[in-house]
């Protein structure tokens, strides 16, 4: 396996697993959102209503959760991927010929 071989795969590798911060990053601005505007609109947080600014905090904090545990699996995949050897990760790149 030639070294440009190694770097493709190595760019694939971390290609994939910087998708898991993008999908927690997309769930944490859904929910962040969603739970922001139904504590908002509908008032059962007892914060005091819409113009409380810790109602602040039921927009960030779904964010910061997904995206805290999104950093953590990638810390694992990281982790994983470095203790592996790179042949293991991605099956070898064929050359077909003519």
């Amino acid at each position: 396996m030639t070294n440009l071989d190694l770097m493709i795969e190595d760019f694939a590798r971390q290609r994939r697993h910087r998708m898991v911060l993008v999908v927690a990053a997309v769930i944490g601005i859904v929910a962040g959102s969603m739970i922001g505007l139904g504590a908002t609109l509908v008032g059962v947080t007892g914060a005091g209503g819409a113009r409380n600014p810790a109602m602040l905090a039921f927009f960030l904090a779904p964010f910061a959760a997904t995206m805290a545990i999104g950093y953590a699996v990638y810390g694992a995949l990281r982790l994983y991927a470095r203790l592996r050897p790179a042949t293991v990760m991605l099956p070898r790149a064929t050359l077909y010929r003519r």
